[in-house]
């Protein structure tokens, strides 16, 4: 695969045909042949916030979490819509009580400037983490702020991604196939971050059915407890 040069979606595709014509070969689940160890355990799963209006998103909330749903994420970042955010994120929390996992995805909207007094706004939500808080994926402007906060877009980069693994610079990784390369390099980053304490959460780009069933396997075989983005 290295030698034909793919981009990350193709290689991503490559590589799920050839693993699951090994699982089907050997008869293993594909979580088992991408390097499982444990028996498989079924995947939890979080739910994306829509965005629309508040009602609609509070609705869509309600009837999540009648189904079961335990992981919530919400985005914030549109231009000029911080505060209405805020309120939005507030009323979410109600929803879905206190226990229930709360992830914010800024998507690199907040300057660096700005960044440290947007995340203490959204203390308030007691998000797990915020996602790519600050534009241009710089994690060190957060340096002081007591959030935890997620690497995503910016794990693209090689050599960025190095970077954050080696300086610790996020207590967070969103892992997605399509984006990264495939399997075997979210995999890697996967091993690497468990070690340095790093939690990791496996994603993906709103695949097909095949591409989501390997995002799925991969975190069978990472192991990881987060709900799967």
């Amino acid at each position: 695969l290295d030698a034909l040069g793919l981009g990350p979606s193709a290689r991503f595709a490559a590589e799920t045909a050839l693993c699951d014509l090994a699982a089907r070969g050997t008869g293993r689940p594909l979580g088992a042949v991408l390097g499982s160890e444990t028996p498989l355990a079924p995947v939890p799963l979080q739910y994306l916030v829509p965005t629309t209006g508040l009602e609609e998103q509070l609705s869509a909330v309600r009837r999540a979490s009648e189904a079961g749903f335990s992981a919530f994420k919400f985005k914030v970042g549109a231009p000029e819509s911080f505060e209405d955010e805020l309120h939005a994120g507030l009323l979410i929390r109600e929803e879905i009580g206190q226990q229930a996992l709360l992830r914010v995805d800024a998507n690199q909207a907040f300057q660096p400037t700005e960044a440290a007094a947007r995340l203490m706004a959204l203390v308030d939500l007691r998000p797990e983490f915020v996602e790519e808080p600050v534009a241009g994926g710089g994690f060190e402007a957060l340096d002081g702020t007591f959030l935890r906060v997620a690497a995503d877009e910016t794990l693209q980069d090689e050599a960025r991604c190095e970077q954050i693994l080696d300086q610790l610079l996020c207590q967070f990784v969103v892992l997605k196939p399509a984006a990264l390369g495939g399997l075997s390099r979210c995999l890697e980053i996967a091993r690497r971050a468990q070690e340095s304490g790093i939690g990791v959460v496996i994603s993906h780009t709103f695949d097909g059915p095949v591409g989501y069933r390997a995002s799925v396997s991969l975190a069978q075989a990472v192991g990881v407890a987060s709900p799967m983005g």
